[in-house]
């Protein structure tokens, strides 16, 4: 049986499958409702029109009435659940979703309890690419006014500044790496049946500034997404780690590239970056997907020379037309978290 066929069974196994989509409900005064980033209708439509697509049921429900129900044994069967919260103050809180879907036996998308709270932890995460042998900016004590302090748990480059941050007492205050920034998103390859990455993005910021980062405030400044190729051994290391973590759908791992010169490097079109020069900074488990981000600059970018082309060549023929960024992500999501009648 083909690549193809093989797939179109799988999908069609999916069918009529009810896939939750569970949100925070804005305006919710609950302590887990205490989000800093809460999804708008536009993510969410997004997320179930891509299961529409794959001839799934669609049920959106918020944070607290999944909780509720599931607890009190009255939420609807559903075959997988999609937690779309985003932006939790509280590491722990947002472990929630996928600790009530360990309890009543259903997949989480896009991660585990544990990956959550592993994952999103900066520092556990950073110690854990250490010990894998990934390059990590090194620590600095808070007297040096040079480094980069990011908070151990909030995304979205929250409170991301140059020099300690006096709001916190602790955090992650490393070295800064000159450079560019780039971001890597891994997704669940259902022809290899393994982890595989899109293509990586460079930010490049409008002043080209090797000491610029994607702080708030320095987001202001604007900048532009590039494509770069990382070395094979680059990408074995950013999937290495994503396992580790116990990632299974997706995930992005955000790092930095040290050079002097980010003209040169952006001229340079042939050029493939070594492991040596890449720098981790962080691995987000639940990262933003959404068309004109770098996530969906990334999938735009696939071309027939990357390893999830097969898959999104084949997903095409099966749809009859490209899809866009969700409906990839979740069908890939939905094949890494299959019940065994659904392999």
């Amino acid at each position: 049986m083909n690549n193809t066929q093989t797939l179109k069974n799988q999908l069609q196994n999916l069918q009529n499958k009810t896939v939750a989509l569970v949100y925070i409900f804005e305006g919710e005064e609950k302590p887990r409702s205490k989000h800093f980033f809460i999804w708008k209708n536009d993510i969410i439509s997004c997320w179930s029109n891509a299961t529409s697509k794959l001839k799934c049921i669609p049920f959106l429900v918020d944070t607290s009435s999944f909780v509720d129900k599931a607890i009190n044994h009255k939420l609807p069967d559903v075959d997988y659940v999609v937690d779309i919260n985003s932006g939790t103050w509280d590491l722990s809180l947002m472990a929630l979703v996928p600790s009530v879907c360990s309890d009543i036996a259903v997949p989480c998308i896009p991660s585990s309890a544990v990956t959550i709270v592993t994952g999103e932890s900066k520092l556990l995460s950073n110690h854990i690419a250490r010990s894998l042998g990934l390059n990590v900016p090194r620590d600095l004590p808070k007297e040096d006014k040079t480094g980069v302090f990011r908070p151990i748990n909030y995304g979205n480059s929250m409170d991301v500044t140059i020099g300690w941050n006096d709001k916190y007492k602790d955090g992650l205050y490393q070295e800064l790496i000159s450079g560019v920034e780039i971001s890597t998103p891994l997704l669940y390859d259902p022809i290899s049946r393994q982890l595989a990455a899109l293509p990586t993005t460079m930010l490049i910021p409008s002043t080209k500034d090797p000491d610029w980062i994607t702080s708030e405030s320095c987001k202001k400044v604007g900048y532009v997404y590039k494509n770069i190729r990382l070395s094979e051994s680059c990408i074995n290391q950013f999937i290495l780690l994503a396992q580790t973590i116990g990632v299974k759908s997706y995930c992005r791992i955000d790092a930095r590239i040290k050079c002097a010169d980010i003209d040169k490097l952006c001229a340079n079109e042939d050029i493939c970056i070594s492991e040596n020069d890449v720098y981790f900074l962080e691995i987000n488990v639940m990262p933003t997907i959404r068309s004109g981000n770098s996530f969906g600059y990334s999938y735009d970018s696939i071309a027939a020379s990357d390893t999830l082309y097969p898959y999104l060549s084949e997903l095409t023929e099966i749809l009859g037309e490209k899809p866009d960024v969700h409906t990839f992500v979740l069908a890939a999501s939905l094949l890494a978290n299959s019940k065994p009648d659904t392999e």
